[in-house]
């Protein structure tokens, strides 16, 4: 039986009473790991927490905005999923925010909440799925190791017979 350790999640936005609302509903919904941060460079600062997932706002006052902090946070771990939020209906800033890596695009607006809840499953199984896989590989990787190894090791031991037979 897997057991699953709950996910770290940072939620990173400017304005405190929205990141208080979103950390309030995910302890609702039994998400305890969460640390919430108001800009982008503090995100960044603390990435060494090794955050599963980053609900990102876009729009942050000075300093980085959402998708210079997105771009730095895929730099640093590729695997964080990061959920982008905005309070406006750029289609041109979903786009960037998906090409850089942003597993989804939410607007803020009354059901903003509802939908983050809502997307936390169905990422915690993509999360999982892709772990999986990753595991895997890395059996493949170290199985066709060791067929190289036992490759050459039967094939000295074959010359070494040779030679053997050879000079007698």
């Amino acid at each position: 039986m897997k057991i699953h350790k709950l996910p770290l999640i940072f939620i990173v936005d400017d304005d405190s009473f929205f990141t208080e609302l979103v950390r309030m509903k995910l302890e609702d919904k039994h998400y305890s790991r969460l640390e919430t941060y108001a800009s982008g460079e503090e995100c960044i600062r603390n990435m060494s927490h090794s955050p599963d997932i980053i609900f990102l706002d876009h729009e942050m006052v000075g300093g980085m905005n959402g998708i210079e902090t997105l771009r730095a946070i895929k730099k640093i771990k590729k695997s964080t999923e990061v959920i982008f939020l905005t309070g406006q209906e750029d289609p041109q800033v979903a786009r960037n925010a998906l090409k850089y890596g942003a597993y989804d695009y939410v607007v803020k607006n009354e059901s903003v909440l509802n939908r983050l809840t809502f997307l936390l499953p169905s990422l915690r199984k993509y999360m999982d799925a892709k772990n999986s896989t990753r595991d895997w590989e890395k059996g493949k990787k170290w199985a066709v190791g060791l067929v190289v190894c036992i490759t050459i090791f039967v094939t000295l031991m074959t010359q070494d017979f040779v030679m053997d037979m050879l000079s007698k």
